[in-house]
């Protein structure tokens, strides 16, 4: 693809941040725990987009490369620095994940306790449960932005499930 400067590109650019700047921001949260972390991520996650659409606007399948973008500048801000994780952030903050709109009450508070529940599995597991099930990645976009094969992410998201239904049975026998 040529080179796309002027309004093309300046279009291009806004319409990718009105599509993905809130899925970044989350996936930033979730990652990094801490509201103003996230913010920034979004805006080096966008200015190095920017930066790629300068140059040579090849920048094809959007989302998953913005996704890359972001993990990738995760993982440079935690070999930086270790930051809190979501459940110290929810223990002290009393920090809360927004509503989902879900109709029904059970299934909303179902969904809260497995959600509350996802910071005990191991990295792997809640990553790709994540990206599958709060951002909406299929499993093969997934695959692309960890560098696996689409089998083993489709492995690591059932066996993710799997020990979260554990997880979350073991608490309801527990209380």
């Amino acid at each position: 693809m040529k080179k796309d400067h002027g309004q093309g590109m300046d279009e291009r650019f806004l319409s990718a941040y009105e599509s993905h700047a809130d899925s970044v921001y989350r996936f930033g949260l979730l990652k990094l725990s801490d509201k103003d972390a996230a913010l920034d991520l979004v805006q080096d996650v966008f200015m190095r987009y920017w930066d790629v659409l300068r140059k040579d606007a090849r920048a094809t399948h959007e989302r998953a490369f913005l996704f890359t973008i972001a993990r990738n500048l995760v993982i440079d801000r935690y070999r930086a620095k270790r930051t809190v994780s979501l459940d110290r952030l929810r223990e002290e903050d009393g920090f809360e994940p927004p509503e989902t709109g879900l109709p029904d009450p059970e299934r909303a508070a179902e969904g809260k306790r497995a959600f509350g529940l996802i910071g005990r599995l191991p990295d792997a597991y809640r990553e790709a449960l994540i990206l599958r099930y709060v951002e909406g990645f299929e499993p093969r976009d997934i695959a692309a932005l960890l560098g696996e094969s689409a089998d083993a992410v489709t492995v690591r998201l059932h066996r993710g499930i799997k020990k979260l239904r554990e997880l979350m049975h073991e608490r309801n026998t527990h209380g």
